[in-house]
């Protein structure tokens, strides 16, 4: 699983993407980046350590001019499996 966003905001945002355990523990960080308008960042899934089972992501400007989803993409074949857009 890949967690990705979006800035649709008419200006410079942060972004903080975690990658969270189903226990709710962080697996994995971007830390705050700064993204410009249309900019994308993105969490790959960690190669090793605990299994990523939700995406966090907390955002400056307005969060009605985010767009953020988790890709989950089979690990033998890396075809795309499923698209689950962030609410």
């Amino acid at each position: 699983m890949d967690c990705v966003a979006q800035n649709f905001n008419t200006g410079q945002q942060t972004i903080t993407i975690d990658a969270l355990h189903a226990t709710g523990s962080i697996v994995s960080t971007t830390g705050p980046i700064s993204l410009p308008p249309g900019g994308i960042a993105e969490l790959p899934n960690p190669d090793s350590g605990p299994l990523m089972t939700t995406c966090r992501y907390t955002v400056s400007g307005s969060i009605k001019k985010w767009r953020g989803a988790a890709l989950v993409i089979g690990a033998s074949d890396f075809k795309l499996r499923t698209i689950v857009e962030a609410k």
